[in-house]
């Protein structure tokens, strides 16, 4: 079995990404919908447990109670808190709970909590108004109910606002890892069972040599590994280098001559007389070895 390409490392557990290179768990779109399935199956459960407690309730006083009336209630409510969530969404990522900005995130979520309620209370009486029309039948609501009906939303708002912000935390990105700096870094060329710890400052290029790659180093020796250029390119490119070629993969850093070999390709010369060619279909990898040139 074939020994596996070992990534650019700092240690001997492999190298430390860079901030660009760190993996995110998720985003933003991720968490909103997370977070509304979490509100949604939330309201679900306890609007049918709110249903079947009501419908209790009636029998146990001896009236009767259509089952369909209980139902109207709940997941109308649940219904329209799920369509105002979004005021929480807003409010926890305009004002995210954090020290020293707390008057902020008080005010913010004050007035985002009034207007899911009125937004909420709104919508669910809209809701039940048509359903009862439809029936033939009249849904009564008075505004004096609304100090009642705060007092529930004040709670579903809050844990609604809590949902998105641990939500939010779950799908970001963790803080990048410091990269390991470019005169410290070292990649293993592995052969079988040798391995030679190399520093990738001593790489000057790579090159496809079949089923391996090989390395030429600043000292003139060259290295085989069995591997693909394809995960060296990756591994090796927060280090500076560039595939130039579906050939070759060069160290920027090393170069020493850029010259035209016609038809838009062109030639360069790298530390050790390692020469390669650019080919004119990897335009970013020219731009960049043009840019070393001309600081150079």
């Amino acid at each position: 079995m074939s020994e596996p390409a070992l990534p650019v490392a700092g240690d001997r557990r492999g190298t430390r990404l860079s901030p660009s290179a760190a993996p995110a768990r998720g985003g933003p779109a991720r968490s909103v919908l997370y977070a509304y399935l979490a509100i949604a199956g939330f309201m679900l459960t306890i609007d049918s447990i709110n249903v079947l407690s009501v419908l209790h309730d009636t029998a146990r006083r001896g009236a009767r109670l259509a089952a369909w009336e209980p139902a109207v209630w709940e997941y109308t409510s649940g219904a329209a808190s799920i369509a105002v969530a979004i005021l929480a969404l807003l409010a926890v990522r305009a004002a995210p709970p954090q020290g020293g900005r707390w008057l902020r995130f008080a005010g913010v979520h004050a007035a985002a909590a009034t207007a899911y309620s009125v937004l909420h209370i709104a919508g669910m009486v809209a809701a039940r108004m048509a359903i009862y029309a439809v029936l033939g039948l009249r849904y009564r609501w008075a505004l004096t109910d609304f100090p009642y009906e705060f007092r529930k939303d004040l709670p579903a708002y809050l844990l609604a606002a809590s949902i998105f912000w641990v939500a939010d935390r779950l799908t970001r990105a963790p803080p990048p890892a410091a990269a390991v700096p470019f005169a410290e870094a070292t990649f293993d060329i592995v052969d079988g069972a040798r391995t030679w710890r190399t520093p990738v400052a001593e790489i000057v290029a790579v090159r496809s040599a079949g089923n391996y790659v090989e390395f030429r180093l600043a000292d003139g020796a060259a290295r085989l590994m069995r591997s693909t250029l394809a995960e060296l390119e990756q591994s090796l490119a927060a280090h500076g280098f560039v595939r130039v070629h579906r050939s070759w993969v060069v160290n920027a850093r090393r170069l020493r001559l850029l010259e035209p070999s016609g038809s838009g390709d062109y030639r360069l010369v790298l530390d050790g007389g390692v020469e390669a060619p650019v080919s004119r279909r990897y335009p970013e990898a020219l731009a960049k070895l043009k840019g070393t040139a001309a600081a150079g």
